[in-house]
């Protein structure tokens, strides 16, 4: 019998409004997730992992970033989704949504909705897809990331002891661009400034030095300095905490300087009137390079 060949789109356009400020220079599938990733490699890992090769991007939104991410690890990849689609019945929607007037011109609004009206469209059932060197526990793992809290709470996922969701699965590896950067390094241990994590994410090209740092995830080069404490964080690429500074119940992103004995995450009244947004569940988020006063 022939194998069925098949080409896999992945739409990612995704302005992510819900995700701001960490989408406001960048597309929603571009916005770095677990340390080392970006949010999209993990439909393309999915995809590859299935046996799916071919491979297209659709992007539109602020798409540089991801643009740079993509080409930089995949398209020179030797390996090289949402939606399976038939080819006649894929054109044939297409046509029928450019000739409306009236529609969105959007994929989640418009061609799926005019799909299930014609009976064109069925539902894959997550819940039942079997992964390859998956446990019990972290099966059929789905958590929508397109809230600045389920983004966080995604991250703290990854931060238990026992994950729900595993990355450490060596039969559904998710891939990425790894930056050549050295091992992660914990420095000083003296009475009252020791360099130490603890359920924690803790990424190459990062330096605790004698700080403390409690279920969080540390992107590539960051720097936490002695008597720092980061709890309950994700900490973007090549953001320094500060001596003495305090930074719990935030996300912060790339290039950020918490200045010595700062506060962020603490104070949340405080945290919007420095300018920074808090999500309606407690989390403060600051953006790309964003200042933070003294």
């Amino acid at each position: 019998m022939t194998k069925p060949r098949v080409l896999g789109i992945v739409l990612a356009g995704g302005a992510g409004r819900r995700l701001a400020p960490l989408t406001a220079d960048r597309a929603k599938p571009a916005v770095p997730f677990g340390g080392l990733y970006r949010l999209i490699d993990f439909a393309l890992s999915n995809l590859v992992n299935g046996g799916c090769l071919r491979i297209c991007v659709l992007t539109q939104y602020k798409s540089h970033s991801l643009d740079r991410h993509v080409s930089k690890t995949w398209r020179m990849s030797v390996l090289l989704g949402n939606y399976v689609f038939s080819t006649d019945v894929l054109v044939d929607v297409l046509r029928k949504d450019a000739a409306d007037a009236g529609s969105r011109h959007d994929m989640g609004g418009s061609i799926i909705p005019m799909l299930v009206q014609d009976g064109c469209a069925q539902v894959y059932d997550f819940a039942a897809n079997k992964v390859p060197g998956a446990a019990e526990d972290d099966e059929a793992y789905w958590r929508d990331v397109g809230t600045l809290d389920s983004y966080f709470d995604a991250h703290m996922d990854l931060c238990a002891p026992m994950p729900v969701f595993n990355l450490y699965n060596d039969r559904w590896p998710i891939l990425t661009h790894v930056p050549s950067q050295p091992p992660a390094k914990f420095v000083h241990d003296e009475r009252n400034r020791v360099g130490r994590a603890a359920d924690s994410l803790v990424s190459n090209g990062v330096i605790v030095s004698g700080g403390l740092v409690r279920n969080s995830v540390l992107s590539p080069g960051v720097r936490v300095n002695s008597w720092a404490r980061v709890e309950r964080s994700v900490i973007l690429d090549n953001t320094v905490i500060g001596r003495h500074a305090v930074v719990q119940d935030a996300i912060i992103d790339k290039n950020v300087i918490v200045p010595e004995r700062a506060k962020v995450g603490v104070d949340k009244e405080r945290d919007r009137a420095r300018g920074f947004v808090v999500s309606a569940g407690g989390i403060t988020v600051v953006g790309k390079g964003q200042e933070v006063p003294p």
